[in-house]
């Protein structure tokens, strides 16, 4: 499915005000009604946007788009990766299908040798502080190069404070893989995962962020006709973010 880049009333006048329905399989009503005439990219993919009511916030949704950054082209076939790439997302009353806030993040992945693969929109809000809730993007990046294994999934994570939509934890990785191989076999490969709670905290009134680390290491190799892997014991951090007065200032990978 594409979309036209000019929205027509049509479009939005099918938005079911009720937020129970605002989101129900039809990201692209959603999208009509946070966007109004507002021009878009030329045609977008249905599987670069993502709605989602927010149930701790009555009577919003979270609105989630991709398109291809400047002199980037959508890519020819419809599920094919993006090589650099804008991600929107909008923060939306239900009822009138008005953006409330919006927050622009834009990267070019070719540099770092991936491309974009999905996206999704967080399922489980945070309580950051009592009257603050998250809403959380998830983007999936995979390696272009079959030797070098790159793949990994970032979390971006935005502050619901009434009408206002803030980025608080900016492109923290939670899943990766890494590696090199000879494509058949051999090779070394770490898989890293991450994990996060909320927990009390004394960083001007928000939640500490506890992040638990697991890495597995394995490497491979072919002896006669079997590839025999070899697996270490995982290694297991844990680190907690804490909130600077802005943002969870976020480590390095």
């Amino acid at each position: 499915m594409r979309l036209p880049a000019l929205l027509t009333a049509s479009l939005l006048a099918a938005v079911s005000p009720a937020r129970a329905e605002y989101c129900a399989d039809q990201p692209w009503q959603a999208l009509g009604a946070a966007y109004g005439h507002a021009r878009l990219p030329d045609q977008i993919e249905d599987q670069w946007v993502r709605c989602q009511a927010l149930p701790r916030s009555p009577g919003q949704a979270a609105v989630a788009l991709v398109y291809p950054g400047p002199g980037v082209a959508m890519p020819a076939n419809p599920g094919d990766p993006l090589p650099g790439y804008v991600a929107e997302l909008l923060l939306v009353d239900v009822a009138s299908g008005r953006v409330l806030a919006r927050q622009t993040s834009q990267r070019d992945v070719q540099a770092d040798g991936t491309v974009l693969t999905g996206l999704e929109i967080d399922p489980e809000p945070l309580a950051l502080a009592p009257r603050v809730r998250s809403v959380g993007l998830r983007l999936q990046h995979g390696g272009v190069v079959p030797e070098k294994l790159a793949s990994r999934e970032t979390l971006t994570l935005y502050a619901i404070e009434g009408t206002s939509l803030r980025r608080v934890v900016d492109r923290l990785t939670i899943w990766s893989v890494r590696g090199e191989w000879d494509t058949k076999c051999a090779g070394t490969f770490t898989e890293a995962r991450t994990t996060m709670k909320v927990a009390p905290g004394a960083g001007k009134g928000w939640a500490d962020l506890v992040l638990r680390r697991t890495e597995d290491h394995r490497t491979a190799r072919l002896q006669g006709k079997a590839c025999v892997d070899r697996k270490a014991a995982p290694v297991v951090r844990q680190t907690a973010l804490r909130y600077d007065g802005e943002v969870y200032p976020v480590p390095a990978p």
